[in-house]
């Protein structure tokens, strides 16, 4: 149990001091037009048939100003930072030319995912980190959109890093081991 709230306590605080720091998180909506002229909108996933706009959040302006290589290095620190401060914590900052990739993996987190397949409550709080780190994914997409280059965050297997347990690029999931669909 107290290996299960490290774990949460430092995904949360690592998406928190990186939203803080790259921008308020807001929300993006899809809206579906229906035969009555009525227009639903959504949060979650778009219906079949909705149209979707790709759309990123706004960013502070210094970090706007930053050359490439300054917005990498700050994005690195922010991470390394955070991953130090936490002996359970792990990441790996990979750049190429047109991507980002963080890897992070944090003691316990398989363990975790197997409670959160069977208890609600443990389910919940997943949702609510992959949710976060979708956003935080998302924000972080506008900054290095202007070099051409993708954001990837991914969530491992403690016990085999080669495994992943969630995957995000430019703020859309791509995979979630406890996804239901």
């Amino acid at each position: 149990m107290v290996r299960t709230n490290r774990f949460i306590t430092s995904i949360v605080s690592l998406v928190m001091i990186m939203s803080l720091v790259f921008a308020p998180i807001c929300q993006v909506n899809a809206a579906t037009a229906s035969t009555d002229g009525s227009m639903k909108v959504s949060a979650t996933e778009p219906e079949a048939g909705a149209v979707v706009e790709e759309t990123y959040p706004e960013v502070k302006p210094e970090l706007e100003a930053m050359s490439r290589d300054e917005l990498i290095d700050f994005t690195e620190s922010l991470i390394k930072e955070n991953a130090d401060g936490d002996a359970n914590g792990n990441y790996k900052f990979t750049v190429e030319d047109d991507k980002v990739v963080i890897d992070l993996w944090y003691t316990g987190v398989n363990a975790i995912i197997k409670i959160a397949a069977n208890d609600t409550t443990y389910k919940a709080t997943w949702d609510y980190i992959i949710e976060e780190m979708r956003q935080l994914c998302g924000t972080m997409a506008g900054l290095y959109k202007k070099y051409g280059m993708d954001v990837y965050i991914n969530i491992l297997n403690d016990e085999n890093t080669e495994e992943q347990l969630f995957s995000c690029k430019n703020g859309i999931v791509e995979y979630d081991i406890l996804a239901t669909e």
